[in-house]
C-alpha cells in the first residue's frame, strides 16, 4: 500500500450519526409534539375543587423531563359544554408516547375523574424555530402570550392531496400576514393521536391578548383563507380559546424561575 492509498483511506465519509447531529444544530426549525386535552367539568364542582384539579394537572410537568412547555386554563367561552383545556409540548413523538403510557398519567386521570364529566384529546407533530425561547415557550417574547387559540378540524374524506396542500400553505401564512403583535407562536399539523373525537387536523396560535383574538378572527387574511381554503374541505370543526394561567408564563424552565 503506497502513500496515496493511505491518504484516500483516511478521507472517508463523515459517519452518518455525525451528519445527523450537524444537520440538527444547523436546522432553523425542529420537530415537537403538541398534546391537547379538552375537559368538561362536572356541574357540582366548586371553585376550590377546580383549583385543586388545575394544580394536579399543572404538576404533571415536574414528573416528565421531556415536557418542553405546559399551559392550562379555563375556556373564555364554553363550547359544546367543554370548560377547560390543557396543552403539553413534548420534545419528540417517542416522549409523547411514553407519557401516554406512563403510570403517573394513569394515576392522574383516575384522580381527576371525580371532577370531570368528559375528556377529549388530540395531538400532532409540528415545526418550531430551533431556539430555546421558541421551543420552551419561555422568555421575554412569550411574556405577552396570554391566550391560546386552538382549532380542530375533520377533513373531508374526498379532499384531494392538492386541496390539503393548498390549505396547509394558506394556514402556514398566518403568522407572516398577521404579525407578532397578534400571534406570538403558531403551530399546525395532521392529528396523529386522538381520543373521543374524529378530528384529523389542528392548529394552535398563542395570541398576545383577548383583544388580539378578535383581530385574529376578523383579519382579512384569516377571513379569506377560512372561506376559500378551510371550510370547503372541512366537515366538522371545534375551536376553543383559553387564558393561559399566569403560572404558565412563570414556569421554572431553562431560564430558571421567571
Amino acid at each position: 500500500m503506497d502513500e496515496s492509498d493511505v491518504v484516500i483511506t483516511s478521507l472517508g465519509p463523515v459517519p452518518s450519526v455525525i451528519d445527523a447531529a450537524i444537520q440538527v444544530m444547523e436546522s432553523k426549525t425542529r420537530k415537537i409534539c403538541e398534546h391537547f386535552v379538552v375537559m368538561r367539568l362536572k356541574n357540582d364542582v366548586d371553585p376550590q375543587q377546580e383549583a385543586e384539579m388545575l394544580d394536579v394537572l399543572w404538576s404533571l410537568q415536574f414528573h416528565f423531563d421531556t415536557i418542553l412547555a405546559l399551559s392550562i386554563g379555563k375556556l373564555v367561552k364554553e363550547k359544546e359544554g367543554w370548560t377547560h383545556a390543557l396543552h403539553i409540548r413534548f420534545e419528540s413523538k417517542e416522549a409523547w408516547d411514553a407519557y401516554l403510557n406512563h403510570p403517573i398519567l394513569k394515576e392522574t386521570e383516575i384522580h381527576c375523574q371525580q371532577w370531570l364529566q368528559d375528556v377529549m384529546s388530540i395531538g400532532f407533530e409540528a415545526d418550531v424555530d430551533n431556539h430555546a425561547e421558541s421551543i420552551h415557550q419561555n422568555g421575554k417574547s412569550f411574556e405577552n402570550g396570554t391566550l391560546e387559540h386552538v382549532l380542530c378540524m375533520e377533513i373531508r374524506a374526498d379532499t384531494s392531496p392538492e386541496q390539503l396542500r393548498e390549505m396547509e400553505e394558506a394556514v402556514g401564512g398566518m403568522p407572516g400576514e398577521l404579525g407578532p403583535s397578534i400571534i406570538v407562536q403558531f403551530t399546525r399539523g395532521p392529528i396523529i393521536n386522538a381520543s373521543n373525537c374524529h378530528f384529523t387536523y389542528a392548529l394552535m396560535a398563542r395570541l398576545t391578548s383577548g383583544d388580539a383574538l378578535k383581530q385574529y378572527v376578523d383579519h382579512p387574511y384569516h377571513q379569506k383563507i377560512s372561506n376559500s381554503k378551510v371550510r370547503s374541505i372541512c366537515s366538522t370543526a371545534l375551536s376553543f380559546d383559553y387564558v393561559v394561567d399566569a403560572r404558565s408564563r412563570k414556569r421554572k424552565g431553562i431560564y430558571g424561575a421567571q
